[in-house]
């Protein structure tokens, strides 16, 4: 490697995520630690909720317990201690509350069938789906005609109700298939798009 080489070097770049500390309240504003502490402030609200919300629905759960009124304190200082500790519990996310709130509005009104190629699938409700097969008269064999009475002949050889001949296949004859619900909602997508 002589002198005038410059020798080039990568530079590789990563970035993490950052972290995201919760804000939690430890002490009392004189300094003393909160019993059970450090508390974070979704816990706060939450259980500030949650003591309205017992206090104010009590008309409503209080006769169940007979209307006791310490059966009622011991409920309503239970849940919210219980519920606020459980919301600590809570793990934090880097998404906004208000997409995610967004995110499951959009999931809860989403057409049930979901859409293809922004479109709504229709889906046509169950049916019954018929099939059916049509075969034509074969060609009669004169071997045949000997051998069958006159009686017989006659029905074989009397004319058909429509005017029209119906034509001799040779072969195996033609079935006709009607179309299953799954090919008819391919031929539905197919027209949508």
């Amino acid at each position: 490697m002589s002198s005038e080489e410059v020798v080039e070097l990568e530079v590789g770049k990563f970035y993490t995520g950052t972290r995201k500390f919760k804000k939690v309240v430890g002490k009392f504003h004189d300094g003393t630690r909160i019993p059970g502490g450090p508390y974070t402030l979704t816990q706060f609200v939450v259980a500030g909720f949650t003591a309205i919300f017992l206090n104010v629905t009590k008309p409503v759960w209080s006769p169940m317990a007979g209307g006791n009124p310490l059966f009622e304190i011991i409920v309503i200082i239970g849940l919210t201690i219980a519920i606020g500790w459980a919301s600590g519990k809570i793990p934090a996310t880097k998404r906004n509350p208000f997409t995610v709130a967004l995110d499951v509005g959009k999931a809860v009104s989403a057409p049930a069938a979901g859409k293809l190629q922004g479109k709504v699938i229709k889906i046509r409700p169950p049916h019954r789906a018929y099939r059916r097969e049509v075969t034509r008269r074969p060609a009669v064999i004169p071997a045949l005609i000997a051998a069958v009475p006159e009686t017989s002949l006659a029905a074989i050889e009397a004319p058909l109700d429509t005017e029209t001949p119906i034509p001799v296949i040779e072969g195996p004859t033609p079935k006709i298939i009607v179309p299953t619900a799954f090919d008819r909602l391919r031929q539905q997508t197919q027209q949508n798009s």
